[in-house]
């Protein structure tokens, strides 16, 4: 899907492993958390993580943001 919009597969996956990266640190928030079931979220708290996942995090971030920017300008949004 990428290549159709002339995206590079090493662009592509960095966005993709960002958002998986994002996807992880979620799902590890709601296994880990000591709320029950229905009090459970989807955020993540940053505070709460190392120092590595936080940096990792904001990595994650900053692809999303420029593929956010891409796809605004691909699409003019």
């Amino acid at each position: 899907a990428g290549a159709k919009i002339g995206m590079q597969p090493g662009e592509l996956a960095a966005y993709i492993d960002g958002f998986h990266f994002i996807q992880l640190l979620r799902l590890r928030s709601q296994h880990l958390g000591d709320q029950d079931v229905s009090g459970k979220d989807n955020r993540i708290r940053p505070d709460e993580l190392n120092e590595l996942d936080r940096r990792i995090l904001k990595e994650a971030f900053r692809q999303a943001r420029k593929l956010q920017n891409r796809l605004k300008l691909d699409y003019q949004l």
